[in-house]
């Protein structure tokens, strides 16, 4: 059976699909280029959804200052998600000021590619605080957004955090490895944390044919894109 890819979208809400066509799940507002990753995420929280669990876990390895984790439970909430479950989103890092800064929340908009003097849609609002003023350049994320994501200080190489195994979803889509067998070892580190039947992505650019390989004994490739791989856990 063939694998989908990139031309096999899933059907998700319009004003879902508009913003992840405008890129605004990206990185707040400045990345283009990762719809596969966004439209497959919506497709696998859709089923979750369906599904009626009473938790879920979302983990972010290599979470950097925050930024897609916090996009992650964003979207959560817009689909609804967290009506009948109780959704907890992780991020992990390596770096202590990274994830200080990310607990932090605060960011700025010409770091992302905004100009200051614009002001972004009313509908951001419910999520941000100083977005809508014009000449604001520092926002902050409301304390609904960043109560719905914990932040930890780890290398998953060294330990994986208890908290943070069994997750339904493992989203290492930023984690870059320099050398086969650190690759070979992230990957199998994320594995660590997931359960049977849980899903995985990846970038598809970042990781060496003998890592994808040595991964393959553990999951199986549900979704590939150029960009991106969505793996299912065995």
């Amino acid at each position: 059976m063939a694998v989908p890819g990139a031309g096999d979208r899933p059907v998700v809400p319009r004003r879902i699909d508009q913003r992840i066509r405008r890129g605004e799940y990206s990185e707040f507002f400045r990345t283009r280029g990762m719809e596969d990753f966004w439209f497959q995420l919506v497709k696998h929280f859709q089923e979750i959804q369906a599904k009626n669990l009473p938790d879920l876990k979302i983990i972010v390895v290599g979470c950097s200052s925050g930024e897609e984790a916090y996009s992650v439970a964003m979207l959560a909430k817009q689909l609804g998600l967290d009506r009948r479950t109780r959704v907890k989103t992780i991020g992990i890092d390596r770096t202590p000021t990274l994830i200080s800064q990310a607990r932090i929340g605060i960011f700025r908009k010409s770091d992302y590619g905004t100009d200051p003097e614009v002001s972004l849609p009313p509908e951001y609002e419910q999520y941000f605080v100083g977005l809508g003023e014009k000449g604001q350049d520092r926002f902050r994320l409301r304390k609904e957004i960043r109560e719905a994501v914990d932040f930890i200080f780890a290398d998953i190489l060294v330990n994986v955090p208890e908290e943070a195994k069994n997750a339904e979803v493992i989203l290492a889509h930023n984690l870059i490895a320099s050398d086969r067998r650190e690759q070979e070892s992230v990957l199998s580190a994320c594995v660590k944390l997931a359960r049977k039947g849980s899903l995985l992505f990846i970038n598809n650019g970042f990781f060496s044919l003998a890592a994808l390989d040595r991964l393959s004994q553990e999951a199986e490739i549900i979704f590939m894109s150029e960009s991106d791989i969505v793996y299912r856990v065995k």
